[in-house]
């Protein structure tokens, strides 16, 4: 989880990349289709996104025991996780492909 405020800067720079990176391969994977002999068109390029951004807190509470498999009794403060995904990929030749996956996680 995200706690210190040099993580939560970091987290929204890789926030504000994914967003750009997303703008601008959808903007080329949009005009990345060909047409055919026939007149159906065939694309040539496809960009898939997905990020998920969490906060979470708990509350203290009272607890008999505590242990190693326990939750901790006290209060945690807010805490923040980002994940993506993008899954990039494109036709380098007739019948050859590239895709790129790239994953990131900060917590």
């Amino acid at each position: 989880m995200i706690s210190s405020p040099h993580s939560q800067q970091r987290a929204k720079k890789a926030g504000k990349l994914l967003l750009a990176c997303t703008l601008i391969l959808s903007a080329l994977s949009a005009r990345s289709e060909t047409p055919t002999p026939d007149g159906a068109t065939e694309q040539s390029a496809d960009a898939r996104f997905q990020s998920t951004y969490v906060w979470q807190t708990k509350p203290g509470f009272s607890a008999r025991y505590s242990g190693d498999n326990s939750l901790l009794a006290d209060r945690e403060p807010r805490s923040y996780s980002l994940t993506a995904t993008a899954f990039l990929g494109t036709r380098v030749w007739s019948g050859g492909e590239l895709y790129f996956n790239p994953e990131m996680s900060l917590s």
